[in-house]
């Protein structure tokens, strides 16, 4: 917010920010903008892959039966995310960080209702397709935006 304060008309769009500090600053100064949507970039990745593998239970799940057995614990698919997105770069202190954090990871049940799903009352059945529909298209804005970003960042030579 800081840069683009500093010249709102300049700094109107995303990609005369990143532009902006590659032009201006030396390769090892911190780029605060670029870094800052660099880790913006990869802790929506991160959600994306976590929604992408719970996204999955429900579409493998086809009937009442196999809903009401899918596991509450959600600890696999967050380190999952984890392992395919972020932990490349952080380092052994981040990481066991990370590790303490899964321990407060919500149960299915916890993270579905303050999604506001469990409010919609529906037969389960009729939730699943719900959470389906709903998880899909907003992992394929997700997807969409996240891609634009690392075209972004790649195009001015930096590691998205």
């Amino acid at each position: 917010m800081k840069i683009f304060d500093t010249d709102r008309s300049t700094f109107k769009h995303l990609n005369s920010i990143v532009k902006h500090e590659k032009e201006t600053l030396e390769d090892e100064c911190l780029h605060v903008g670029t870094d800052a949507l660099t880790w913006l970039n990869r802790a929506l990745i991160y959600n994306q892959i976590f929604l992408s593998l719970l996204l999955e239970d429900y579409k493998q799940a086809a009937d009442e039966e196999s809903l009401q057995k899918l596991p509450e614990d959600l600890t696999k698919h967050f380190d999952s995310a984890y392992e395919l997105s972020l932990k490349k770069y952080h380092g052994w202190v981040v990481r066991k960080i990370f590790g303490c954090c899964l321990m407060a990871v919500p149960s299915r049940t916890n993270l579905l209702e303050h999604l506001g799903y469990l409010n919609l009352n529906l037969p389960l059945i009729e939730l699943r397709q719900v959470i389906i529909e709903s998880i899909d298209n907003y992992l394929k804005h997700l997807q969409s935006n996240t891609e634009a970003v690392s075209i972004l960042l790649m195009a001015h030579g930096f590691q998205p």
